[in-house]
């Protein structure tokens, strides 16, 4: 954040630290080293999304956040979160991960922000839920290789449950196809009952007179 700060009040200083007339070269030519307010936006937002990428801990569970090549792994304790980056605000140290919810599929927001301390010689990550509840989080590590080697050993473990969740639907999907089509059959044979039966009592109007009737 430092290093955007200074170089955001050095662009300050090339724009406006010329007070007489410029060029035509000046008005159409950007120094070389200069960054645009887009590309320093990026840079600030880089900078914040690294700064929140460590172990964290409440005090009575532990936040993993990894962030790398745009992409973030969630975990809470050892359990893997479906998430995403949401808006990246670095004026004000906000990061919004969007959370995918198991039971109905839908996104979640819960809020990231770095507080720093008075001395602003270290910071803390208050965490706000879609509920409104707040947590602070304080600073445990850095993410090294132990934790590389951990997530990824639980996220291979949760997307071995995910497709066997997902071989399984699809197996009682194609079981519950299988008995609708056997109910189908079963009611076309039971449909036919009805025409035997109404042999079965032509056949008995057909059946040898009664000792009775032979004598008239």
């Amino acid at each position: 954040m430092k290093r955007a700060i200074l170089i955001a009040l050095t662009t300050g200083i090339l724009l406006t630290g010329c007070d007489g007339p410029l060029s035509q070269t000046s008005e159409t030519t950007a120094p070389a080293n200069q960054k645009t307010p887009e590309e320093l936006k990026k840079e600030a937002q880089l900078e914040l999304l690294n700064d929140i990428s460590g172990v964290w801990s409440d005090g009575d569970s532990l936040l993993t956040i990894h962030y790398q090549d745009n992409q973030i792994q969630f975990l809470v304790d050892d359990t893997p979160l479906l998430v995403r980056i949401g808006d990246v605000d670095p004026t004000n140290k906000t990061v919004n991960i969007l959370i995918t919810r198991k039971d109905n599929d839908e996104e979640e927001i819960v809020t990231l922000k770095k507080k720093d301390n008075v001395e602003k010689t270290a910071f803390t990550l208050v965490m706000t839920s879609f509920t409104a509840s707040t947590d602070t989080f304080s600073f445990v590590r850095k993410i090294g290789t132990d934790d590389k080697n951990r997530i990824n050993k639980i996220y291979r473990k949760a997307q071995a449950e995910r497709d066997a969740l997902a071989a399984q639907q699809v197996e009682e999907a194609a079981l519950e196809q299988q008995e609708a089509a056997e109910y189908e059959d079963t009611s076309y044979t039971t449909d036919e009952e009805p025409i035997e039966s109404e042999d079965y009592e032509l056949d008995l109007q057909h059946e040898a007179p009664t000792d009775r009737e032979s004598a008239l």
